[in-house]
């Protein structure tokens, strides 16, 4: 199961009222893997799942630096993917990784080659995004074939 935490809007509003972090208890526990951006790790605190990517887009700097974090086969690893930070703002760029991943393991992808290429894809969607006005764009979440 692939989880993205959802536990604020694009702009920072709360998504639930009460303690969000509390009901996505029972979740985290089902998880194979936790999507969450830099505020909801730090809002998550400590996770025991055996992979967690921690994605960067909310940060600063040229890059954005996601983070997987993996317990798989008794030992702990760490692995970084780097990517260009594209201008703008955009609406639904964990969803678009969170639901791209799912895929590329319910294709059979193990998990390291799963991340990279829904990472990739979900890039490249955000490269190809759209503007139906003004503020956030919108991925163009159609499929895009590996580039050679």
């Amino acid at each position: 199961m692939v989880l993205d935490p959802v536990l604020a809007s694009g702009h920072g509003d709360p998504l639930a009222r009460g303690d969000a972090l509390a009901a996505l208890s029972p979740l985290l526990a089902l998880a194979t893997v936790v999507t969450p951006n830099l505020p909801e790790a730090a809002a998550l605190g400590p996770v025991d799942v055996p992979h967690l990517l921690v994605t960067g887009g909310h940060g600063d700097g040229d890059e954005v630096l996601n983070r997987w974090h993996s317990r798989e086969g008794g030992r702990e690893s760490v692995r970084e993917w780097r990517w260009p930070r594209l201008p703008g703002a955009f609406h639904g760029s964990g969803c678009t990784l969170a639901a791209t991943l799912a895929a590329r393991l319910a294709l059979g992808d193990p998990m390291a080659q799963a991340l990279e290429r829904a990472q990739r894809c979900c890039n490249q969607a955000l490269a190809d995004s759209y503007a139906i006005a003004h503020g956030q764009r919108i991925p163009r979440r159609i499929e895009h074939r590996e580039r050679r």
